[in-house]
């Protein structure tokens, strides 16, 4: 369609109002030169744009230096060209049969554009430069925070075994001890100054073993090694173990202590019976410790699986500022309070949360403090079935010891003769060995009716001489007698072949009774 008919079809307002706009936003300024490239005519506002008066026959580089070089024959476009004044223009140079044309329009507008686009190009450019830098920057991050994960990986793994060598090391000598104590303790029935002197260090032994057990126990619960280990449990049994605990240490300070039960089954239930005792050994414990009169009582109720625990005394009271900090691991109320390593409450909070619970205090900050908690303690099945290791404190196994022979491998000479004057006591036959290689080829040879195997054994270790007797097909009771304590040791001692898992120091009473029911089954 030609230029004619288009000028045609807009109306002659609309037209001139096009033209308006034109002129007012662009500032034309038309030149004509002849084919010698002298002015012949003009047409716009020269002075707009800075140049200096024209004048027919000019020449055209004269007074418009951006056409020096130019011929009438040359077609350009220059999209943006600084006028005399500065201001940014475009140039449009068309050859006619005459001479020359050139229209200069105002290009500020364009100019702007560009330059913002030119500064977002510039700004885009920074910015990937410096993501360039901060991602350099997060990759040296990730580099160290790797490093950092792998220090820490190592200090826990080291933290670990540190745990497990130390509950070893301080086991051990305690159940020396200990074990020694109780036979001293039944020897000199009559010698009371002896039986008080016995009983300071037996109160002082299991004191250290409970400060050793809540360190150990806090370090495993940082680690997150503790997993609870849920068995038939006979709640009115437990109990009792802690009346008769508990008892003669309130006594002896004066205090009423008792423990108050409702609802009770008379079926087990299914809890972590250690894990329980030792939350509520550890909250008994700090009411008997801290109430200087009064009284302490324990409240037990069982309803329909729920089992709801109450520890209420008439002490000094906990103030509402120390309440949030007493579940803290080594904080105390005040520094002036009796010994202890303040672990037990966070220990305590932290295993009821593992048995789905919350412990909570109550207390009016004057007198008296209720610590509570409810865990899940459903009937247990009635299969038949019991736990290789599950708690026999209190059980009475009526065998005869006299014929059975216990071959006993156990590398500590202490502890040693100690289950020696126990079992020969007892009416049995020991048999000793020294190390896991030993105690292989004894158990071969001798045929013993039962072991009691010490875990941590020189040449061969416990978990291992156990797998090369079940494999050598030895098919008598395996009892592992040992002072590791974590829950992933004992699974791969029952797994390798123990009949049952006993930690060090363990009560003398219970370990006849467990080493007789032993027998007693295989009989």
């Amino acid at each position: 369609m030609s230029d004619a008919s288009t000028r045609q079809r807009i109306p002659d307002e609309a037209f001139r109002h096009m033209q308006r706009l034109f002129i007012e936003r662009t500032h034309p300024l038309y030149l004509r030169f002849d084919r010698d490239m002298k002015l012949e005519d003009w047409w716009g506002d020269s002075d707009y744009y800075g140049f200096e008066p024209l004048h027919v026959g000019d020449d055209a580089d004269s007074k418009v230096d951006f056409l020096v070089g130019v011929t009438a024959q040359d077609e350009l476009e220059l999209p943006i060209v600084q006028t005399p004044n500065g201001q940014p223009v475009s140039i449009h140079v068309r050859p006619e049969d005459t001479g020359l044309c050139v229209l200069i329009l105002d290009a500020a507008s364009e100019h702007e554009r560009q330059t913002e686009i030119q500064q977002k190009s510039n700004e885009v450019q920074l910015l990937s430069k410096k993501q360039q830098m901060l991602m350099e920057e997060l990759k040296a991050t990730q580099i160290e925070v790797d490093r950092k994960r792998r220090e820490a990986e190592a200090a826990n793994r080291l933290k670990s075994e540190f745990i497990s060598s130390m509950s070893h090391e301080f086991r051990t000598p305690l159940t020396s001890v200990l074990g020694y104590t109780e036979i001293l303790e039944n020897t000199l029935q009559n010698e009371r100054s002896q039986l008080e002197k016995l009983g300071a260090i037996s109160r002082g032994a299991k004191h250290l073993l409970s400060l050793i057990e809540n360190l150990l126990d806090h370090g495993r619960l940082e680690d997150g090694a503790i997993v609870m280990q849920v068995r038939p449990t006979d709640l009115n049994a437990l109990l009792a173990d802690l009346r008769a605990i508990f008892t003669p240490l309130a006594e002896k300070k004066g205090l009423e202590f008792s423990i108050q039960t409702s609802g009770l089954p008379a079926d087990r239930v299914l809890l972590d019976d250690m894990r329980y005792r030792q939350v509520l050994i550890n909250l008994v414990g700090n009411a008997v410790k801290f109430t200087e009169t009064g009284s302490v009582v324990a409240r037990v109720h069982w309803d329909n699986g729920q089992l709801r625990n109450e520890v209420a005394d008439t002490g000094p009271g906990i103030p509402e500022a120390a309440r949030e900090r007493v579940f803290l691991a080594f904080q105390r109320v005040n520094e002036d309070q009796e010994s202890g390593a303040g672990l037990g409450l966070a220990i305590s909070q932290r295993i009821v949360r593992i048995m789905g619970g919350q412990l909570v205090l109550e207390s009016s900050g004057d007198e008296g403090s209720e610590f509570g908690f409810t865990i899940d303690a459903p009937i247990a099945p009635d299969d038949g079935d019991h736990d290789p290791a599950s708690n026999r404190e209190g059980t009475v196994v009526t065998a005869s010891a006299l014929g059975h022979t216990v071959l006993l491998a156990e590398d500590d000479d202490d502890i040693a003769q100690l289950v020696e004057l126990v079992l020969e006591d007892a009416g049995y036959r020991l048999v000793r060995a020294r190390n896991g290689r030993e105690a292989v080829d004894k158990a071969l040879l001798e045929k013993p009716d039962l072991m009691l195997m010490d875990m941590n054994m020189p040449v061969v270790n416990g978990i291992e001489a156990v797998r090369e007797l079940r494999a050598s097909g030895f098919s008598s009771p395996v009892i592992a007698l040992t002072a590791s304590a974590s829950a992933a040791y004992r699974e791969s001692a029952i797994a390798a072949g123990c009949s049952d898992y006993l930690v060090k120091p363990v009560d003398l009473a219970t370990l006849l009774s467990t080493i007789a029911e032993a027998i007693a089954d295989t009989a």
